[in-house]
């Protein structure tokens, strides 16, 4: 079985541990690990901080685990030695080396393996790293005295078996080459030898020079694997492109004898088209042709190091499609400000690539900055030149870090605290000539703090750190009692977006995506995609645009039925205005061809993929739409309808049947409008639960009125306004005609005109709806839809449309559908996907605020009809609340209508869980037991339940074990239920989950202290 190398994560760790504990065959074998890598070693720790861990599969079985360290490992205590200073000093001061860099070196942490595969995974492991990190030159290891070299340290490496013309390029001294000899000790008091592995001694030298026209057979089937020779004569091509020329500098890589790149680098560059979008370039270099064999795209800025070296110009240039994949040459170029082109250009410098920055502890005496003595400093230098600092704040509080933002995704804040330490970025600055260096400025100062990462808030744009650092997405948070917990008020929300970068981060940069993505519609869907692709931690989007109508990160609630999708209070922590361009403008024409949409200012955007997700919004006839005091209860028009309504004492018509209209009718209220004056028509047979609702409505004086309007009268003059309504009773055809002023309008939903007119004029097949396939596309491959807009192709015979499902699903759904296109790490088209349509799981969640003070919430099993077998569990203390099981116990609906406020976040964790989690909720139901399920669940034992871990807990118990077989095999047969009890009761596995529990809720934290 092949073996198979990755990235290790802290889930390898039981592996890793069960190959140290029966891989070797030896009782010993952790004692020896203790002594070779320090006592006592933790597997999660080195994975949580050390700067890169590999782990060797086999069979999906872990046979070998290497971790390694940027700096000399914490057991190395020397009393001159401190690996937070410039120990590349202490190295040759210390044991006979040639001076090095910091960033020429990593250490070995920790090894083991299969002992019979040993040579073979630690050749592969160390051949992966000098791949991946092309300025190492050693790797060392910190041996102690009382120890000899071990294997397979101390082995030879693995002969290959290779052709005579192979054998003869090979160097001489590989024949007898083992994996680590050791260094010469200068300095006879330390207590620990040197052992290195270095690249010159270890892999075949990595040269750039210059073409030569005996390059051209060699370079053939380079070309023809990137496709650059196609509809060329080859050997014309060829050698007109190695001969020398005055303006043009062309260069091959090598890889021992092996040709493996070529860049051709030209100063006959017309710079017009580039000076006009980028006025500060006057003279530069542009990579003309590049290509690399993948295997070695690491050394790709070795080109950029040697043009310089050849060339006097200080810039150099690098233009490419906004399709091209990223690639690592990318990362030593700065992309310029994005425009709406297809041509993307990226430019370096000079002065970025002669030496790197040096970084020092405190703020340069010379630096016009005020100095402020809660922050830690940081300087950095290029030839003692000031070229950028960091202000550091110390962490005060780690908690509410913590419960507000997904941090424990990437780094263990319960092994490693951020409490009381210089974690947070307050300010970041670098010289634009040398942002290219700013991962590795991060490393430095996470190196000489002692930090496993850095966090920073963003209050203002900061383009680098948006770059260089992981967003994490915020936390769904429980919903405590009163917001009191452990007798202490909750942490007030953070209202800003959180970024992190960590040890193993630095050399993980993200892959960027150019592609000019635009979304078109503000909705709860369209949202969710682009939080999905900003979240995507291993990617960062540099072309996302939406445009909508009106801001989406200032939604009033209050004004509408809400989804449940967003919270209005974490908007600022979503943070998506900070990852793209969001334009506050109508659509207009589409130009499918030169793909384009032109916006109703005139603004034209380009695009590579249109995603529509607009919200279908209520709307009046078009006779109706000039008419002052006429509105569509829409996001776009609510702050017109507050203007009017303040002050107003008139008859308002209130023209729906739902819950939108419900929530307009309290939205009067709330401006001081009398009941007498709203009336309700509802033009649709009302169907609104519970009964609760209506007699509200009726006991304030408000009674629905079953009319449609027949016609209308408005004031004379150019700007006509509404003076009375006449009604039509479509059962008795009674006519009345009332003296309304202001009609709000919230009938049924349909698409915006504006977006109609739109995909109507662009020939987008409209069918009721926006018809998309199973992969949300049009009949434009390059046009998508999601949402209520869209209607399924009759293609699938099907009655099911999006408007059905969880908006946020939704938007998800789309995302995962279009990643591949993006992502380099998913394998395979989108359209691979075999379902016929997406598995749609998530409830459908209705939230709002109804006249009287009413509170309703709602959410429900997606269907098409109605289940005929359920049972209902009702309480109706202080309003009405219902809980619908189906005929396994599963909770599938929850409604809740009454005066008092719930904690929805915690309530909509129910849906598809089984009762019997809530404390066998339908037997105590049962008993009469339980009267009020709004106290019910704000119980303490109820809390933890509602942690956004615990349905990850769910799956990670164990019911694997013996015992509990035992257990599933005699419920099979029949067994008693008082029986099988007793069995679990005693068998260890009642105390294999008691134990996991009590992890689990010592490490949620969901309460502080614990009797």
């Amino acid at each position: 079985m092949a073996l198979v190398y990755k990235r290790a994560e802290v889930g390898h760790v039981p592996a890793i541990k069960e190959l140290i504990k029966g891989g070797f065959g030896r009782d010993d074998m952790k004692r020896a690990l203790n002594r070779r890598y320090g006592d006592p070693y933790n597997l999660y720790e080195l994975i949580d901080t050390c700067a890169l861990s590999i782990v060797a599969l086999q069979d999906s079985k872990v046979v070998g685990f290497l971790s390694l360290e940027s700096a000399p490992p914490k057991t190395i205590k020397a009393p001159d030695l401190v690996s937070l200073g410039d120990w590349h000093h202490w190295l040759t001061e210390n044991y006979e080396l040639s001076p090095t860099l910091l960033n020429q070196w990593m250490f070995v942490s920790f090894f083991c393996c299969q002992p019979d595969l040993g040579p073979q995974i630690l050749e592969t492991m160390l051949n992966l790293v000098y791949l991946m990190l092309p300025d190492v030159q050693h790797i060392g290891y910190f041996l102690p005295d009382s120890l000899i070299l071990f294997p397979p340290f101390s082995s030879s490496r693995p002969q290959k078996q290779e052709s005579l013309k192979a054998h003869l390029k090979r160097p001489m001294y590989a024949d007898s080459l083992k994996f680590f000899s050791e260094v010469t000790l200068l300095n006879q008091s330390l207590s620990w030898s040197l052992q290195i592995c270095s690249r010159q001694e270890f892999m075949p030298p990595f040269s750039i020079r210059k073409a030569r026209v005996e390059d051209c057979d060699d370079l053939v089937p380079l070309f023809e694997k990137n496709h650059l020779l196609e509809g060329k004569d080859q050997d014309n091509y060829l050698q007109e492109l190695v001969l020398p020329k005055e303006n043009r500098l062309t260069m091959v890589a090598e890889m021992g004898d092996e040709l493996v790149g070529f860049m051709n680098v030209t100063s006959s560059v017309d710079l017009t088209t580039v000076q006009q979008m980028y006025p500060q370039i006057q003279e530069t270099l542009l990579i003309d042709i590049f290509c690399m064999e993948s295997k070695y795209n690491k050394y790709a800025s070795h080109f950029v190091d040697y043009c310089f070296n050849q060339q006097r110009l200080d810039h150099l240039l690098l233009s490419v499609s906004c399709f091209a994949p990223e690639h690592p040459l990318y990362s030593r170029f700065s992309l310029l400000e994005p425009v709406q082109s297809q041509e993307l250009f990226f430019i370096t410098n000079r002065q970025s690539h002669q030496e790197l920055p040096v970084v020092k502890k405190g703020l340069d005496p010379l630096s016009s900055i005020e100095s402020d003595p809660s922050l830690v400093y940081f300087s950095f230098y290029s030839k003692s030149v000031l070229i950028g600092y960091c202000a550091l704040q110390i962490c005060q509080n780690q908690t509410p870090i913590i419960d507000q933002f997904d941090v424990e995704l990437f780094m263990n804040v319960q092994n490693h605290p951020i409490e009381q330490k210089p974690v947070l970025i307050q300010d970041f600055h670098l010289d634009d000539k040398y942002v290219t260096q700013a991962r590795y400025i991060l490393s430095e100062i996470m190196r000489q703090t002692g930090l496993n990462g850095l966090l920073h808030f963003f209050k203002q744009q900061n383009k680098i750190l948006n770059r260089e650092m992981v967003p994490v997405k915020c936390r769904r948070m429980i919903q405590y009692p009163d917001n009191i917990r452990d007798t202490k008020p909750l942490d007030t929300v953070i209202e800003s977006s959180l970024c992190l970068i960590t040890r193993p981060l630095i050399l993980e940069p993200r892959v960027t995506v150019n592609a000019r993505i635009v979304v078109v519609g503000g909705s709860d869907v369209g949202l969710s995609f682009l939080e999905t692709l900003v979240y995507t931690s291993h990617l960062h989007f540099t072309n996302l645009v939406l445009i909508c109508k009106s801001e989406p990160t200032k939604k009033d609630f209050r004004d509408f039925v809400d989804h449940c999708a967003f919270k209005d209070s974490r908007f600022e922590q979503l943070g998506l205005h900070r990852h793209c361009k969001i334009i506050l403008d109508e659509t207009g024409e589409l130009n499918r061809d030169q793909r384009a949409i032109t916006l109703f200012s005139g603004q034209t955007v380009e695009y590579d993929y249109l995603i529509f997700t607009p919200e279908l919004t209520f709307n009046v006839s078009q006779d109706m739409r000039n008419i002052q005091g006429v509105y569509a209860v829409n996001k776009n028009s609510i702050e017109d309808i507050h203007k009017y309504l303040e002050g107003f004492d008139e008859q308002v018509l209130v023209y729906g049947s739902n819950l939108q209209a419900l929530v307009t009718i309290r939205m009067c209220l709330d401006h001081g409008l009398k009941p007498e004056n709203i009336v309700w028509c509802t033009p649709q047979p009302l169907d609104i639960e519970p009964p609760l609702v209506l007699e509200t409505l009726l006991q304030l004086g408000i009674q629905p009125k079953c009319s449609i309007i027949e016609s209308w009268s408005v004031t004379p003059g150019l700007d006509p306004a509404l003076q009375d309504l006449t009604l039509l009773d479509p059962v008795t055809n009674h006519v009345t005609k009332l003296p309304i002023k202001l009609l709000l309008s919230c009938d049924q939903k349909s698409v915006d005109p504006d977006i109609f007119r739109t995909l109507n004029d662009a020939c987008l097949v409209f069918d009721g709806g926006l018809v998309i396939n199973k992969f949300f596309q049009t009949n434009d491959t390059r046009v998508f839809g999601a949402g209520g807009i869209t209607k399924y192709s009759s293609h699938y015979q099907t009655q099911w449309q999006q408007s059905k499902n969880d908006d946020r699903e939704i938007g998800e759904s789309l995302a995962e559908t279009l990643l591949p296109f993006f992502d380099p790490t998913q394998p395979g088209l989108f359209y691979d996907r075999p379902l016929e349509l997406y598995p749609y799981r998530a409830s459908k969640k209705t939230k709002a605020l109804l006249p009287g003070g009413l509170h309703y919430l709602h959410f429900d099993q997606p269907r098409l009809f109605q289940e005929t077998e359920k049972t209902d569990l009702v309480t109706l203390k202080d309003g009405y609340f219902r809980i619908r099981l189906d005929q396994k116990g599963v909770i599938q609906s929850l409604l809740y209508c009454g005066t008092r406020p719930v904690p929805e976040d915690n309530l909509l964790t129910l849906y598809d869980r089984h009762e019997k989690y809530y404390n066998r909720l339908k037997a105590r139901f049962d008993e009469g037991v339980i009267p009020d399920f709004v106290q019910y669940f704000e119980e303490p034992w109820a809390l933890a339940l509602f942690h956004d871990r615990f349905p990850l807990f769910l799956e990670t118990l164990d019911t694997k074990t013996t015992g509990t077989k035992e257990i599933l095999d005699l419920l099979s047969l029949g067994g008693k239920g008082e029986d099988l009890y007793d069995k679990f009761d005693q068998s260890q596995d009642r105390h294999l989950f008691d134990k996991q529990t009590f992890r689990f809720l010592l490490e949620t934290q969901v309460f502080s202290t614990y009797p």
